[in-house]
Formats: C-alpha cells, sequence, structure tokens
C-alpha cells in the first residue's frame, strides 16, 4: 500500500509543503536564477530514489523556510559542472524526516535540511569524481563541504548545510596528494578561481522576485 502526499505544510528541518500546482509554480519561479545548465527545477523535487521506486505518486515540496540552505550547493554543483565539462544526473534534493526514515537516511542528514543533492556523472565519472575529491581537499572547509560516496560513481554533495560546522566526507579515504595526482590527470590547470561561486557571498543570498509569490512563512 502506497502512502498518501502529505497536505498543507510544516515549517522547519524534516518538514513539508504540499505539492500543488501554486506552490510548485513559486518552487520553480524561485530557484530557476541559480539553476546550472540543463537543470531544471523539477530535478530538484526528486526526493529518494528508493522511496520514490516504491511509492511514485508520494510527492511533497520543502517547505519554504529551507529553500536558501540549497542554493549554496546548487552553486557547488555548477562549479563542478563548470571545470569539469560534466553533466551529472539528479538522485536525490531534499527528504522529509518521514521520507529520510523509511530511507534509511541518516538522523543528521543535510538531505532534511535542503541542502544536500546525490548524483552521478552522465559522462566521464573519474573526471568529476577526482575532481570532487580535489575540491574538498584544497576549498572544502571554507563551504562546509560534504562530500560521500555511496557507490563507485553515485555520491553527495553539499555545502554550508546549516547543521554541520565544518567540512566531512564518507565512503571514501584517498588522501589529498593521491587526489592532487589523480587530479593532474584530468586537468592541466589549478582549480580556477575566478568561476569560484563563493568569492561573491551577496550572490548566494536569495533575492526572490515578488512576482513568484515567495514568502518565507510556511
Amino acid at each position: 500500500m502506497g502512502f498518501e502526499s502529505p497536505v498543507g505544510c510544516q515549517a522547519g528541518r524534516g518538514g513539508w509543503l504540499e505539492y500543488t500546482p501554486q506552490n510548485l509554480d513559486q518552487f520553480r519561479c524561485y530557484f530557476q536564477p541559480y539553476l546550472p545548465p540543463n537543470v531544471m527545477a523539477a530535478d530538484l523535487t526528486v526526493s529518494s530514489t528508493d522511496f520514490t521506486h516504491l511509492h511514485p505518486d508520494y510527492h511533497l515540496l520543502p517547505p519554504r523556510d529551507l529553500w536558501p540552505n540549497l542554493v549554496p550547493t546548487l552553486a557547488l554543483l555548477r562549479y563542478l559542472m563548470a571545470v569539469s565539462g560534466v553533466s551529472f544526473q539528479i538522485h536525490s534534493v531534499y527528504r522529509s524526516s518521514f521520507v529520510n526514515s523509511h530511507s534509511g537516511g541518516a538522523a543528521a542528514s543535510a538531505h532534511m535540511d535542503c541542502s544536500g543533492i546525490d548524483i552521478t556523472p552522465n559522462t566521464q565519472p573519474q573526471k568529476a569524481i577526482w575532481l570532487a575529491k580535489h575540491i574538498w581537499y584544497q576549498k572544502g572547509a571554507s563551504i562546509k563541504m560534504g562530500l560521500g560516496f555511496y557507490t563507485s560513481t553515485r555520491f553527495h554533495i553539499d555545502a554550508r548545510a546549516p547543521h554541520h560546522p565544518q567540512k566531512r566526507r564518507w565512503g571514501w579515504g584517498q588522501s589529498a596528494s593521491v587526489c592532487q595526482h589523480h587530479y593532474n590527470q584530468h586537468f592541466s590547470a589549478t582549480l580556477p578561481d575566478d568561476i569560484w561561486p563563493f568569492n561573491d557571498n551577496a550572490a548566494l543570498v536569495p533575492t526572490p522576485d515578488e512576482s513568484c509569490g515567495y514568502s518565507p512563512s510556511c
């Protein structure tokens, strides 16, 4: 038996916003300025691969007060794509506490803050993966970057997740020198600083267009 989608809303970490046409339009409008190339707002509504497979008719959106948390992680994804030239498939973004518990997610999961994104590279997986690991070593501390691997190609990223005060990793353990070596095999230059999105913190503070009808309240 499938679960019924939640109605109404509950603000805060692990809450939800009802999946209605009006709320979905506001969600799309809010995130449009921050989407990486070839990523649509609809891609950000995927909650959990396993849960969605078992309950395809269950839908929700993150509560509005959590939407700003996703902007830094989208900026990190955009940087990964720009430097690697690789596109990614998105498998999981926001999870309510209900979805997280039924997906085997960690209690401290950044997905419940609307900060985490699980992805796989569509092409050149080793190039993308060694880039992500190199970024974690070189720049991860400044953005409290989370980088975790579930398979050889599927991994999690987050940036500035509210409940994680420092960078962290799981599912991999290569040293900085090993990551540097593999990075150098794929890239001829150092990490480009001119397109590093966190140089301009103001650009990562959302200022939603009022036409979106956005309100931080539930």
